[in-house]
């Protein structure tokens, strides 16, 4: 099998096996490697390459569209909706006149939903992993890192208890050791 095979079927799997969260994720992502290679191609004047680059953009921002739940989702779905019909006529506009900055804005606004989303997700990881933990008998709970990994405080109690070398003698030497003459 080649190589180009084996990652597609690679990347496919990723795609099919990710959950709602991270595939929007993955649609950020995309947007953004896409737009930085028509910034890159709009610098280096080659419009075509720039317009394919802008198109593929302006195609996942419409999955994004079509990905939202507007039953569901609220206030929230329309702000959201509003903001990508913007970054979408952007970059309809960007593609018409070439212009990086308009790429840029949008790049700009993706990075920070991309970064708004990638913070959500942990964060409701995290919440998952703790609902779980509580249904598990204490015996089979994985440890909190909070109660195995010393404090800040702890560790910087210990370090003022270390005695510190005084001026007129040798600091150790790194490794836990000194040679003494």
């Amino acid at each position: 099998m080649s190589a180009k095979r084996a990652y597609s079927k690679y990347r496919n799997a990723t795609v099919e096996t990710a959950s709602p969260g991270k595939l929007v994720l993955m649609l950020y992502d995309g947007a953004l490697r896409f737009l930085n290679q028509a910034v890159k191609h709009l610098e280096e004047e080659s419009p075509k390459e720039a317009h394919f680059a802008i198109v593929r953009a302006e195609d996942i921002v419409c999955e994004l569209m079509s990905s939202l739940d507007m039953d569901q989702g609220g206030q929230i779905s329309k702000n959201l909706l509003a903001l990508y019909e913007f970054m979408y006529v952007h970059l309809v506009e960007a593609n018409l006149h070439k212009d990086v900055g308009k790429v840029q804005e949008v790049m700009s606004l993706i990075t920070d939903l991309r970064d708004a989303w990638a913070q959500a997700i942990e964060i409701h990881a995290q919440e998952e992993f703790r609902a779980k933990q509580s249904t598990l008998p204490q015996a089979q709970r994985t440890p909190d890192l909070s109660e195995v990994a010393p404090s800040k405080k702890a560790v910087d109690a210990k370090a003022k208890q270390q005695p510190k070398p005084r001026d007129d003698e040798d600091a150790p030497e790194p490794g836990g050791f000194s040679i003494v003459s």
